[in-house]
């Protein structure tokens, strides 16, 4: 039986009670335990039982001596094959890593892992491929450490799920995901001044710029190099990330001796190509990559020198940076814990939150969903590390997200997306930060598999490639030659921007009978202009215009609620112009459901409105729903009143004037008379620039933020 995929946040709770398995337990025999210990035995020495416990059924394995001492079932795995897989997880005493794997003909192959509790369920999802068909045995491990060598914990395994998906149905699911989250249906409609529809009009909706944040590396050879400045700013990359100019061990080579000539210049080239810049990074727990001078100093003056690095860098670049990656590799490596104590990173993200409360703190670390058989960054574990760092005094508001370097040698497609699931449980952003593939014939085929995968992840809100050029090669992976043309791993990047909507798209077509056109857009921002051909001029809307005009409205329909709303902003169609109306569409970055355009929400406070001047691609970051008081909604009430009251008006007169004819040697004195008082712009924007929440401030001609509720 096929089954749609599953793709949704782990649970983060630790429940009373398992959840039924996905996919009715998929080809795993048995999956819920209703029929005692059938399909099920041991693996090594371990005893097994079934259990009951408040009507719950499951199967244990005690009387352990070994890691891999467990239950186990067999089944036959394909090659062709991607595999999805889940269990409910307990243990009979405080806590321990479990994890699931699978062996097969040609070795092990680690399917997940979790951190189980005592007295509760832990989901634990996972997923594999394997290279070659054959038998295969599952069976649970409690991974040992040299500090905790108890063997003897008991397993409770329950609800167990093993689904297979054709590379067909897979790639099916992938559309689907992009379709219902980086994609909006926009309908248009265009109406004659009278509100009738208006037929065989034509449409043309250009990109200007995507609205998925996506960009590659670069270092301080870009600065020299015109080639390589060429080649990049021809890309759609609106994001980058320094390789080395930030770190400690380049800024500060000797105590006190600071040097940002080279991380400034690459500032400035990011901003002079508004390319966002994702700061890399603060601190780097690997005690290999630190200035020599660091290892001479202890307790007091170390923390001193650490609070001014921060301190120095963070407020040299506030503002400058949409993020920061503050600890970096901290669940492998532990030199400043070493030095200043177990809670040094979680001090670390409070000097941040407070030396740029702009920016978002990244936790940043490798084999979260690379390779499932590092139990130092299973995504259990890297969720424990983020909990332990908002759980520090004062750190409970800071802009935490999960940075994810991705270097990856062989993908494990389903493992990457069971993986980001768990992680999205924390409920905060998720980039991809350092993506490469080592170098291999597969190196190209399998970057476009993690490329495809990660875009159409919902919970993935930003890209960065780690390819930045050096006359001696990449760090592992290039997108182009010496001369920069591109490699094979550059063509991909050039299909799949294109694919993925980042390039500079277009939609056009013409009106139906009802005045309507559909388009389904990638989020970005977009210029539309609405030409007929019994005008000469394209729709526009902007400021007041000096030459003659003609005033028209635009309607826009709400798919989603089933009604009409009306842009009471002006509306104008000079008689000579090329401007077009601007639009952005965009959905909430806490949501993954079909965004329905409106365009705009004058009658609505939950969310304010960007302009176009604030957004960036670090926007998919922010925005929580503001909460109005009930004196603020009263106000809010009258001043929409205001505005309705005003449009009627306004067009009312423009009404009484068409009625009224002039000869052509009167039309200077009638045009003047047609338009309406001086200040009516400006109090229309005065008013929806208070209901969306932005203090009076909108700027009239600025794009409007389409988002999803």
């Amino acid at each position: 039986m096929a089954y749609p995929m599953i793709t949704r946040p782990v649970l983060r709770q630790c429940l009373a009670k398992p959840h039924k398995p996905q996919y009715r337990g998929g080809i795993i025999v048995n999956p819920e335990l209703n029929l005692g210990v059938k399909g099920w035995s041991t693996f090594g020495n371990a005893k097994i039982q079934h259990r009951e416990s408040e009507g719950n059924k499951f199967i244990v394995a005690h009387s352990r001596n070994q890691p891999h001492d467990s239950i186990s079932q067999k089944t036959y795995l394909q090659r062709s094959k991607l595999y999805t897989f889940s269990a409910w997880i307990q243990v009979s005493t405080s806590s321990a890593p479990v994890s699931a794997i699978f062996k097969t003909s040609s070795g092990f192959v680690h399917v997940g892992a979790i951190v189980a509790e005592s007295g509760c369920w832990s989901m634990l999802k996972g997923g594999l491929t394997v290279n070659a068909s054959g038998p295969a045995e599952l069976y649970f491990e409690v991974f040992v450490s040299a500090i905790s060598k108890n063997t003897s914990v008991e397993i409770f395994v329950d609800s167990i799920s093993l689904q297979p998906f054709t590379e067909k149905q897979w790639n099916s699911h992938q559309q689907q995901s992009i379709e219902k989250v980086r994609k909006t249906n926009v309908r248009i409609q265009a109406v004659t001044e009278q509100g009738n529809p208006l037929e065989n009009a034509t449409i043309i909706i250009q990109q200007k710029a995507p609205g998925f944040p996506f960009g590659v590396a670069i270092n301080k050879n870009i600065l020299t190099n015109t080639a390589y400045q060429n080649w990049f700013t021809s890309k759609p990359f609106k994001v980058t990330t320094f390789e080395d100019e930030m770190k400690w061990y380049t800024t500060e080579p000797s105590p006190g001796q600071e040097d940002y000539s080279a991380a400034d210049a690459l500032v400035q080239f990011a901003k002079q190509h508004q390319i966002a810049v994702r700061g890399h990074n603060v601190f780097w727990e690997d005690p290999h990559y630190q200035a020599g001078w660091l290892n001479s100093l202890s307790g007091q003056q170390f923390s001193d020198a650490a609070n001014k690095r921060l301190n120095s860098i963070m407020g040299r670049y506030k503002g400058q940076v949409i993020a920061w990656d503050v600890s970096n590799e901290n669940l492998h490596f532990n030199f400043f814990e070493s030095k200043m104590g177990a809670t040094a990173s979680a001090e670390f993200y409070n000097w941040a939150s407070k030396a740029d409360d702009t920016a978002t703190l990244f936790l940043n670390d490798y084999n979260t969903i690379e390779e499932s058989g590092d139990k130092d960054s299973i995504p259990a574990k890297y969720l424990q590390k983020l909990r332990d760092i908002q759980g520090f005094p004062g750190n409970s508001n800071a802009k935490m997200a999960i940075g994810l370097e991705s270097h990856f040698q062989t993908p494990n497609i389903p493992y990457i997306r069971s993986s980001i699931d768990t992680l999205a449980g924390a409920n905060v952003p998720i980039w991809i930060t350092e993506l490469d593939v080592v170098s291999g014939p597969n190196q190209a085929s399998y970057l476009e598999q993690i490329l495809r995968e990660l875009h159409s992840h919902p919970k993935i809100q930003g890209i960065v490639i780690w390819a930045a050029w050096k006359p001696s090669g990449c760090y592992r992976m290039c997108l182009t030659d010496n001369n920069f043309k591109n490699l094979p791993t550059g063509e991909v990047v050039d299909k799949l921007t294109s694919e993925f909507g980042l390039t500079s798209g277009l939609a056009s077509g013409t009106t139906n009978a009802n005045g309507f056109f559909e388009a389904s857009l990638f989020h970005g921002d977009y210029e539309v202009k609405i030409t007929h051909p019994l005008v000469d001029s394209p729709f526009v809307r902007g400021a007041k215009e000096k030459q003659k005009q003609r005033t028209r409205w635009v309607k826009w329909w709400d798919k989603f609620n089933h009604q009409k709303i009306i842009d009471l902003v002006k509306v104008e169609f000079p008689q000579a112009s090329s401007q077009a109306l601007p639009i952005k569409v965009s959905t909430s970055s806490s949501q993954a459901l079909p965004v329905h355009q409106q365009f705009p929400e004058l009658l609505k406070t939950q969310e304010p409105i960007q302009s176009l001047s604030n957004i960036s691609p670090s926007s998919s970051l922010k925005g929580k729903r503001s909460k109005s008081s009930s004196s603020k909604k009263k106000e809010n009430s009258d001043k929409s009143s205001q505005l309705l009251d005003l449009a009627q008006q306004f067009m009312a007169e423009a009404a009484r004037l068409q009625k009224k004819k002039g000869s052509d040697s009167d039309s200077d004195a009638s045009d003047a008379e047609s338009q309406p008082p001086a200040n009516w712009a400006d109090q229309v924007d005065q008013t929806i620039s208070h209901r969306r929440g932005m203090s009076g401030a909108h700027e009239r001609g600025k794009s409007l933020d389409i988002r999803g509720r």
